[in-house]
């Protein structure tokens, strides 16, 4: 961490390390942030600086931290000296960081795909801390041949994130859909030398509309009876601007969009309505946000739920998203999988990093069975050392030691049937990192780094 990275280097207040926005912004990995948020942008350099990402998910993390709007999110984050620190301000300033529109370029910007990495780096940064605190160490692998001990909890649940959304209803839907039409046929009429305008028939519809809307318990039959006009209306209009268009007229690149999600949500109304039924595929309950999708839930006061449905795991209090989708999705489709990849994590709970390069090292030897000074001079460091990891390691069952009937003071060590079921099971992502980080370095390069980086670790322990 930086000096600019600590809070006392804000200028303009005194920030306290034990504040809550200053503990989460060490958490966040802005660098990794960074590096992903800016392979979007082109390496063009003109035009205005793009805004960095820590001021991207920052603001992100505020709005949603309080549910606000985007204007309030801004209005909080001028506010604040804490907040403008999380997004990454070098000064407070009584002036808004950016312009609350900015923030959709944000979203557009932060994928899911560089979040989850960035929930990744947390959970994982987290969990060594934990297991630091506790005395297991850093965490490699071990037990892939000993799936009878089964230990852990995984915990697997599904929901939906409801979206900011008005209910939707067919009869307004379509209301929506005519008066965005109406506008499209005015956007059209104006590109003419024309004097009359097509008829739309727009102040009796308002009228059907706002009729029907005013019951606030109509029967099946009125509702069908407003289904049916809406539909009218809106065929008419579809009618006209395709005839409009044909003639030569343009709509703008948003109108176009718009017009083609009004086309289908015209074609599932008239089916549904046709074939008297209330569901059809992909269907559409808001023209604003066409991908948001009905989620059947059952639950008592909302059964059908509007937004992306989440499958999420939690693991010693460490949420992840497993999958977020705006269709409806089986909650066993995740479900295998996700306990696969648990399982494959958690029987690897024995083994420390420095202990997996031991064994490593020990099964890459001409001598399948050295001794300890063998394996000390291999690796670089001390006896002492090597004996304390060897006696751990014959506790977890992943050695074996037997005495020379000639010395009995020589201790050889053998890899048991555990260890080596372990590195079967994942020779092959082994060897591929082992060839891309090794490729181009000659065996004796690699054998003295090797000897250095445990010299280096043996000053750290006696604190050289």
């Amino acid at each position: 961490m930086t000096l600019f990275d600590q809070p006392i280097a804000f200028v303009g207040a005194k920030l306290s390390p034990d504040n809550r926005w200053v503990k989460m912004a060490a958490l966040i990995p802005w660098d990794l942030l960074d590096s992903k948020y800016s392979e979007q942008f082109g390496r063009n350099k003109t035009g205005y600086p793009a805004k960095a990402a820590r001021m991207a998910l920052g603001s992100h993390i505020i709005k949603e931290k309080f549910g606000l709007s985007d204007e309030e999110t801004v209005e909080h984050i001028k506010e604040s000296p804490y907040l403008q620190w999380f997004i990454g301000l070098p000064a407070f300033t009584d002036k808004a960081p950016f312009d609350a529109s900015t923030m959709t370029w944000f979203r557009k910007r932060l994928t899911p795909e560089m979040l989850e990495e960035v929930n990744a780096y947390i959970i994982g940064s987290k969990k060594k801390d934990d297991d630091e605190d506790s005395g297991t160490g850093s965490d490699l692998g071990s037990g892939a041949g000993d799936e009878s001990k089964n230990k852990g909890t995984l915990i697997l649940d599904a929901t939906c994130a409801p979206a900011d959304i008005k209910y939707p209803t067919d009869v307004a839907l379509l209301n929506t859909g005519r008066e965005k039409l109406e506008r499209m046929i005015t956007e059209l009429h104006g590109q003419t030398s024309q004097h009359k305008k097509p008829r739309t028939y727009k102040r009796i519809a308002r009228k059907d509309y706002l009729r029907f809307a005013r019951n606030r318990r109509p029967t099946i039959k009125a509702v069908r009876k407003a289904i049916r006009q809406q539909l009218g209306y809106v065929r008419r209009d579809l009618t006209i601007i395709e005839r409009l268009l044909e003639s030569g007229l343009n709509l703008s690149e948003k109108s176009k969009e718009t017009l083609g999600i009004i086309r289908t949500l015209y074609s599932q109304q008239e089916e549904m309505y046709q074939e008297k039924k209330h569901q059809v595929e992909d269907r559409i309950v808001s023209i604003h946000q066409p991908w948001i999708r009905p989620m059947v839930r059952g639950k008592t006061n909302s059964p059908t739920e509007f937004g992306a449905k989440i499958a999420i795991s939690m693991v010693d209090g460490y949420a992840s998203v497993e999958r977020l989708d705006w269709n409806a999705f089986n909650e066993t489709s995740t479900l295998q999988e996700t306990v696969e990849r648990y399982r494959k994590d958690q029987v690897t709970k024995e083994i420390t990093l420095k202990q997996w390069l031991l064994i490593n090292t020990i099964q890459r030897m001409d001598n399948k069975s050295p001794n300890l000074m063998e394996i000390a001079k291999a690796i670089g460091t001390s006896r002492q050392n090597v004996s304390k990891m060897i006696s751990s390691l014959e506790k977890k069952g992943m050695v074996k030691l037997h005495s020379s009937n000639i010395d009995q003071r020589a201790v050889y060590v053998t890899l048991t049937q555990k260890s080596l079921v372990y590195f079967n099971s994942k020779e092959d992502a082994g060897n591929t990192l082992l060839d891309r980080l090794f490729s181009g370095i000659p065996p004796t390069e690699t054998e003295r780094m090797a000897r250095f980086i445990y010299q280096m670790l043996d000053k750290c322990r006696s604190g050289a």
